[in-house]
């Protein structure tokens, strides 16, 4: 969003297995009052996100419902992990719970986000059926792919990866930069040896990053 904005880029391409994720593009970029209108009028608390969680989990809602749930759950859960603790704690205040709920600063954010809205094209697919079908045919493209972690996605993600997974999109990936190597790829993953054996033909670049309240 940030090369869209500086103009660096001129089309963004996004994809999302998780149906939380999607609802929340979709809904930014097509009917953003849905979500700013509500920034207006709530003041969330440890029950709204045990609800939205419940929510998330089933997966199953109308789009503007899940759309709610995941910015809810993103904002007030740790680190931004749906799945996650509530900031400060279950029992912690409500003031530790909303440390990262500002609604003026996030609807300003998501008007900003549908104001570029012609540049956007969104996709809820497989990320592997994605690339062979849609990602990877553009030849000035730079395809950026963030999987679900080796070590800690179970936990993390609704939509997390077993090994099968992570074998598949690793020799996809390498496949198509061998036969068509025209888009630079770049995938990010945590540091194990079992992603490192994964990708023998990537330049691998460790890049240091501790994360901490």
């Amino acid at each position: 969003l940030a090369l869209l904005d500086a103009g660096i880029i001129k089309r963004l391409i996004l994809n999302d297995k998780d149906p939380g994720v999607y609802a929340l593009w979709k809904t930014i970029v097509e009917c953003p009052q849905e979500l700013t209108g509500r920034l207006q009028s709530v003041v969330p608390t440890h029950r709204d996100l045990s609800d939205a969680q419940a929510v998330l989990a089933r997966q199953e809602a109308p789009t503007a419902v899940l759309a709610w749930s995941f910015l809810l759950a993103n904002r007030l859960s740790f680190s931004g992990i749906v799945k996650a603790n509530p900031l400060g704690g279950k029992n912690g205040s409500q003031e530790a719970l909303t440390a990262r709920w500002n609604p003026k600063a996030l609807a300003e954010r998501i008007c900003h986000i549908y104001s570029m809205r012609d540049c956007i094209e969104l996709h809820n697919m497989d990320a592997c059926e994605f690339l062979e079908t849609q990602g990877y045919w553009y030849d000035k493209a730079t395809i950026f792919v963030d999987p679900p972690y080796w070590e800690k996605g179970k936990a993390l993600y609704t939509h997390y990866y077993e090994e099968k997974d992570h074998v598949e999109l690793a020799e996809l990936l390498q496949n198509m930069y061998m036969s068509f190597p025209e888009p630079d790829i770049i995938v990010t993953y945590d540091n194990h040896p079992r992603i490192r054996e994964m990708y023998p033909l990537a330049k691998q670049e460790v890049i240091h990053r501790r994360y901490s309240i």
